[in-house]
């Protein structure tokens, strides 16, 4: 956790052009040391998290350019995952919101939608359901145009 959090000060103490060339090291490292992200440690959990959205502000952002499905694949799962756990589903929220900033929002909604699907706690369900509301919100219904359709059989197959 403490490394994780250095490696999070690093990115942000640098230049965006700087930090995006050790993001695929970074990742690497960070996701063998951590059994490829699936930690029950709430702390280690948060911390990659707060990685993954440090990445998608302070790099991905800043150079207005979209990360890789390497990158961006790994932290829907993980925030789709952590997204109805009550100490995590801030972090989770705002990981993902900041991946529909650099990325298009449509991938992220059937990312959550594939990843959810997976998940068989109805609180999980309830939890994407209850981002999904948000991010009509946050980002106008019109984001959600490509991913509708998607959003509407997956929620007409939990009902």
């Amino acid at each position: 956790m403490g490394a994780i959090n250095q490696l999070i000060g690093y990115i942000q103490e640098n230049n965006a052009h700087a930090s995006l060339q050790i993001v695929p090291s970074i990742f690497v490292l960070v996701k063998e040391c951590t059994s490829s992200f699936k930690e029950s440690n709430f702390n280690v959990s948060k911390s990659i998290i707060v990685l993954f959205n440090t990445w998608f502000v302070d790099v991905f952002a800043k150079l207005t350019r979209a990360p890789e499905s390497y990158l961006y694949t790994p932290a829907v799962k993980i925030c789709t995952e952590k997204l109805f756990d009550r100490k995590l589903s801030e972090a989770s929220i705002l990981c993902l919101n900041s991946l529909c900033i650099v990325k298009d929002p449509p991938r992220v909604i059937s990312l959550t939608i594939k990843y959810v699907s997976d998940i068989k706690s109805p609180l999980a369900h309830e939890a994407l359901l209850s981002w999904f509301k948000t991010f009509c919100i946050d980002f106008g219904a019109s984001s959600l145009s490509e991913s509708l359709q998607d959003i509407l059989a997956w929620i007409l197959s939990v009902s």
